[in-house]
């Protein structure tokens, strides 16, 4: 996402000559009636002078003061910011707002090109059992795993359901804090043994409509 350098309150207050431009009122008018993600795409391929774009932003990794801003927006606010860019006005409609949980694993993935079904349900039954017997998940994945992760633990990181494959998040979002379980992906080849190592995290989204208009 662009990072736009400016204070919260430029958003507040449009500058007379651009809020009395006639084809800003046109513009504001019709915004009033974009209300969907649907109505945005019409919009955008209608107005293409705009450069419009619908964006995702989501409280984790949107840290910026413009990000924050939007996001505690409420849905159907129309902001403007003609300050911040000599060259360029911003327009953003906010089009909807959620609350989404983020999710933190650790895992040991087994590629299923280099080993057999049975070879993988062998290597991940030493894998449950050494963890049943107190070996540390952290150790088995960094012996074990054949992904990046190893050594890190094993350590996903925090994640939203969408950025893995559904039999991944399904499964996470099915177990508590501190179950260990598998998982198969067979279509991908991809086979895990996962710690769910931390509770659901609540965070606000957005989808924003930016639009550009050259001054």
């Amino acid at each position: 996402m662009k990072i736009f350098t400016f204070t919260v309150v430029f958003l507040l207050s449009v500058s007379l000559g651009f809020s009395q431009n006639k084809d800003f009122k046109t513009l504001r008018k019709q915004l009033r009636k974009v209300k969907t993600l649907k109505d945005a795409d019409s919009f955008i391929q209608e107005n293409a002078a705009y450069f419009g774009e619908v964006i995702t932003l989501h409280a984790r990794h949107d840290t910026s003061a413009l990000a924050n801003f939007l996001l505690n927006s409420k849905k159907g606010s129309f902001w403007v910011d003609d300050t911040s860019d000599v060259h360029v006005n911003y327009m953003f409609k906010v089009l909807s707002t959620d609350v989404q949980p983020a999710f933190r694993v650790s895992y040991i993935f087994i590629d299923g090109k280099d080993y057999s079904t049975s070879e993988i349900d062998s290597i991940r039954k030493i894998i449950l059992d050494r963890n049943k017997e107190g070996e540390p998940f952290e150790q088995l994945a960094s012996l074990f795993s054949m992904d990046r992760n190893a050594q890190k633990g094993g350590d996903l990181g925090w994640f939203d359901e969408k950025q893995m494959v559904n039999a991944f998040s399904e499964a996470v979002k099915s177990h508590e804090r501190g179950a260990v379980f598998t998982v198969d992906v067979p279509e991908r080849e991809w086979f895990y043994v996962i710690k769910n190592t931390h509770d659901p995290v609540m965070y606000q989204t957005a989808r924003v409509l930016i639009l550009k208009e050259a001054k």
